[in-house]
């Protein structure tokens, strides 16, 4: 009788949101525990592929298949996280990931964090997921089409600033990421920054994925301005993002604005 021991034998990147298996997306193989068999568990699908093989050549081979077909796909429908993003407000089609699959917004994700450490050799990484939107039926979702976006943000090293008129603005690194039907996963790097008022009310949002040209700005100073000034994403009270923008406010180095 073989022990059920799941063994990776060609590793896509992982990404467990929820830290749960519905929340996961890759390839795998496994030992039976009552055949000599090798189990090939395909769970980017809309519903899970389970195929059984003589050896673990022909496991391996068939998610070496799967890849090359997502790859594929990926090249002939080249969505960018941000066109993913949009396609994922349609209401229609996707809603918010219900917020019982996460734990608090100011507690670190471990096998996230553990999962982007280890892809980006940030050793320092703890994410929180912010915001994330999944399909109301993947199965309805076009091949290349997205079926999850996400963002999360790191909490270890935000930092934060205070301008002349007292707002603060907290920046920290954060990520977008994309799971696609039948087309891989797509990463995009970001900054999450919060701006707040004097007295440490979150106020409003944005990232330098929606911030206008700044390439005009020549100081940190200024930099810093005018991001207060043109933030525009909206911090509902109560939504995951307020709460980590209550967290970050207490928690966030307090950073002097270089002056140059």
């Amino acid at each position: 009788m073989n022990t059920a021991i799941r063994t990776a034998i060609l590793t896509a990147a992982i990404i467990c949101l929820a830290g749960t298996a519905s929340a996961t997306v890759g390839y795998g193989t496994g030992t039976r525990s009552d055949t000599s068999t090798f189990a090939v568990r395909d769970i980017s699908q809309p519903r899970e592929r389970v195929q059984t093989y003589k050896t673990e050549e022909e496991a391996a081979a068939t998610i070496a298949k799967w890849q090359r077909e997502a790859s594929e796909n990926a090249r002939k429908i080249p969505l960018s996280v941000g066109e993913c993003r949009t396609i994922t407000m349609d209401t229609a089609l996707y809603h918010d990931t219900p917020a019982s699959e996460f734990p608090p917004a100011d507690q670190p994700m471990p096998v996230l964090s553990e999962i982007f450490r280890e892809m980006l050799g940030m050793p320092w990484l703890q994410l929180v997921v912010t915001e994330s939107r999944e399909a109301n039926d993947e199965a309805a979702i076009r091949i290349g089409f997205p079926i999850r976006w996400f963002r999360v943000v790191d909490i270890a090293r935000a930092v934060r600033f205070q301008l002349e008129d007292g707002r603060q603005i907290v920046m920290s690194q954060a990520f977008e990421g994309v799971h696609k039907q039948n087309a891989g996963k797509l990463f995009a790097n970001d900054q999450n920054i919060f701006i707040y008022d004097a007295a440490g009310q979150p106020l409003i949002r944005t990232d330098m994925f929606h911030l206008p040209d700044t390439s005009h700005i020549k100081s940190s100073e200024d930099f810093l301005r005018f991001v207060a000034d043109t933030a525009n994403i909206p911090l509902p009270e109560g939504s995951r993002a307020y709460t980590l923008a209550q967290h970050l406010v207490k928690t966030a180095a307090l950073t002097e604005i270089p002056r140059r």
